[in-house]
């Protein structure tokens, strides 16, 4: 081998060298393109239906797919919150975060109010607001796993953790990239957003699978606005524990009345042991109780659902 050839083996290994460092630090903005059109087509349909039937206002659409860094998703917007959705991988995530001023919006349009914070407002979002909101999130993330089944993906999540801190959320020394899906979800008032990020892989994976199905009609499985939910996603979510409450009763009391209160005294309570017990779940009414006894311990007969008929404090009624 001459002196000039063995130059340009070197510099030809050299380059290489480069090229695969260049390729491992490539920053995610440069990652490999996937196409989640179809995906996010069909999810404006899913959801938007679902969350509608709550709040009519809702217009769901999704306003873009942009590559990034976990990291870089998480602190875009403050305050917000966060539902960590993870696949039996820990790598295979899915990061949904609700802007501050959105949740206050679901929260007070679902309960017939009017929204209280303004643009700036810094203050973080409240336990109850956490809890409404998870319910706009959690409506979400069940049609993504519709829309990804009926492409024959399957979406199985094993954990979902909720916080409204940044910092609460699990840390991730690599700091993956992905894709932040934009989600624009009322067209009456700017920055009512919600947005989720996905790992590469599965956006990957998700893109692939996509540009190969044949019959996209065959996507039309749960079509929007159907109820029943399929059989994949009832398997997912019946192993995940929720807490439930048995209320009697809720009355008001004047604070002077509560400030007086002391250990020992008796609190007569607008009761009877015919009052319907109702059993909650997250403040969410399920199914109406009637008060019993079994030896010496209280129970609670379950007694009939109760469904969701509209918009409102009062928008429940009970059924079979």
């Amino acid at each position: 081998m001459s002196a000039l050839e063995a130059t340009n083996l070197s510099n030809s290994v050299l380059s290489n060298l480069v090229a695969a460092i260049l390729k491992e630090t490539t920053p995610a903005a440069q990652a490999k393109p996937v196409e989640l059109s179809a995906i996010c087509e069909k999810l404006a349909d899913e959801a938007g239906a679902s969350l509608a039937a709550i709040v009519p206002s809702v217009d769901f659409a999704v306003t873009g797919v942009q590559p990034c860094r976990l990291s870089e998703f998480a602190v875009s917007e403050y305050p917000a919150m966060f539902v960590l959705a993870r696949q039996e991988d820990a790598r295979d995530i899915i990061l949904f975060r609700f802007s501050a001023r959105s949740v206050d919006w679901w929260v007070s349009s679902s309960l017939g109010g009017s929204p209280a914070r303004k643009p700036g407002d810094m203050a973080p979002i409240s336990p109850i607001e956490v809890r409404v909101g998870r319910i706009a999130i959690d409506l979400t993330l069940a049609a993504l796993v519709r829309v990804l089944s009926g492409f024959g993906i399957d979406l199985t999540i094993h954990e979902c953790r909720t916080s409204a801190i940044v910092e609460d959320l699990p840390k991730f020394p690599d700091d993956p990239s992905g894709y932040a899906v934009s989600i624009a979800l009322a067209p009456v008032a700017a920055g009512l957003t919600m947005s989720f990020f996905v790992s590469q892989a599965m956006a990957v994976d998700w893109s692939e699978k996509t540009s190969r199905a044949d019959d996209v009609d065959s996507v039309a499985q749960g079509v929007a606005g159907d109820n029943d939910w399929p059989e994949e996603l009832e398997n997912q979510f019946s192993s995940v524990t929720v807490s439930i409450e048995a209320a009697l009763t809720t009355e008001l009391v004047e604070l002077s009345t509560l400030l007086s209160w002391a250990p020992g005294q008796l609190i007569e309570l607008q009761v009877t042991t015919e009052t319907p017990v109702r059993f909650l779940s997250n403040e969410v009414p399920l199914f109406n109780g009637r008060l019993g006894r079994i030896d010496d311990r209280l129970s609670v007969q379950v007694l009939d659902a109760i469904e969701f008929i509209g918009v409102g404090r009062d928008a429940w009624t009970s059924g079979v």
